[in-house]
């Protein structure tokens, strides 16, 4: 798979009111799109997009039982890069998506203090009311994260 280097164009998202959590949601034309504008909204909750650049690349692989699954289990996944590796996402290139199964190649940048303001911290990416689901023009997701 290709490093990921060009920052892909920003996700439109939609903020969902919840007392404890927060919740976005968003629509794509395909699938695959989908999955990668909502990990590039996640992060975007995280830290300003405007900050980052891609300083390392790595791949990543995840399985789900159904696609709300995997995309809870995906973004689960990614979430991990910034908590466990202090990996802040900012570019995602689908290379292969199933209904279980997604294969990504990432281009992240690694928290700096000095350069990084943080907006949001997300503790966990919720099942409450998460979803995928095909509509007029493409597919929705809507995901809510414990803040």
């Amino acid at each position: 798979m290709a490093p990921v280097s060009a920052k892909p164009s920003r996700p439109h998202y939609q903020l969902l009111d919840h007392t404890a959590d927060i919740g976005i949601r968003l629509q794509a034309h395909d699938l695959k799109t989908l999955y990668a504008q909502a990990a590039l909204a996640m992060f975007d909750l995280i830290c300003d997009p405007a900050c980052l650049s891609v300083a390392g690349h790595g791949e990543v692989s995840v399985a789900g039982y159904d696609p709300p699954d995997l995309m809870i289990e995906w973004l689960s996944e990614l979430l991990y890069q910034w908590t466990g590796r202090q990996r802040l996402v900012c570019c995602i290139q689908v290379a292969s998506l199933t209904t279980t199964r997604i294969a990504a190649g990432l281009g992240w940048d690694r928290f700096d203090p000095a350069r990084h303001a943080l907006k949001h911290e997300i503790k966990a990416v919720t099942y409450h009311r998460a979803g995928v689901e095909r509509v007029a023009g493409g597919w929705r997701t809507c995901i809510f994260f414990d803040v």
